[in-house]
């Protein structure tokens, strides 16, 4: 039975969970060579719905939106013959790629609402043209600052979190 780091049980071959363990290691510890892991693991099994969840994580991270939804939902199509606790992983990450994908656009603030006038007058809001700020006035300094903001806090929790834990393996 192949299992993860944990000791859990993985629907799949020993070197396709070997692999996937090694790229999920290296994901997470921001080492290189998490593709290839994660190619070399969906090459042992093409079936391993964990595998394409991961690499689904390792597109949105790389900012490949698209690649991460097919991959996610190559990873949910699989899932069926996966154990519980699996398919709860597969439907978590798909679910927070979902999310990511799709609120993306609604908290870009340089957009102009689409709207359309449907039957009775009522007007709604059927998309957006998005665009990039022509001049560095004071709404993008703000913008900017805020999204620096956001990093730098972002790193400070992750400073304080690696001094309380001890990287192990």
């Amino acid at each position: 039975m192949a299992t993860d780091r944990l000791g859990l049980e993985l629907t799949t071959s020993q070197q396709a969970a070997a692999a996937y363990v090694h790229g999920v290691d290296c994901m997470l510890a921001a080492w290189p060579g998490v593709r290839e892991r994660l190619d070399e693991s969906l090459a042992h099994d093409p079936d391993f719905a964990l595998g394409h969840a991961a690499m689904a994580r390792l597109e949105q991270m790389n900012g490949r939106l698209a690649e991460a939804r097919a991959s996610a939902a190559r990873a949910r199509e699989l899932a069926g013959a996966a154990t519980r606790r699996e398919r709860q992983h597969v439907e978590t990450i798909a679910l927070l790629i979902g999310f990511i994908f799709g609120t993306m656009g609604i908290l870009w603030p340089w957009k102009n609402a689409v709207m359309q006038t449907f039957q009775g007058g009522k007007e709604q809001v059927i998309g957006y043209d998005w665009y990039l700020p022509a001049s560095l006035n004071a709404e993008v300094m703000i913008c900017i600052l805020l999204v620096f903001t956001g990093f730098l806090l972002v790193w400070m929790v992750e400073k304080l979190a690696q001094r309380g834990n001890k990287v192990v393996g």
